[in-house]
């Protein structure tokens, strides 16, 4: 969404493009509302579902360039790790 290129680096519709902040907006919030479970999932607060992906740099800071290259570190579903360090420990 935000660097809109092919796997080989071609771009596709650069005019489409949007920022991180933008990007990371429709794949959580923008999510939760397309199947109508925003009051229960898409933000981080007290009371929401937490489903959430820990990574190992941040989506706002990097460069655009750079974003595929950020990697997930943890995953979080349901209140319990699914991926990551923290399952190994507690499973």
């Amino acid at each position: 969404m935000v660097n809109r290129r092919t796997a080989s680096g071609a771009p596709i519709a650069p005019h489409e493009a949007v920022t991180a902040e933008q990007a990371l907006h429709a794949y959580t919030v923008g999510s939760a509302h397309a199947v109508h479970e925003e009051h229960i999932k898409g933000t981080l607060r007290r009371g929401m579902l937490a489903d959430f992906t820990v990574l190992d740099d941040d989506l706002l800071g990097v460069a655009p360039e750079r974003i595929r290259d950020v990697g997930v570190v943890a995953t979080v579903v349901g209140g319990e790790v699914a991926y990551g360090e923290g399952r190994l420990a507690a499973g």
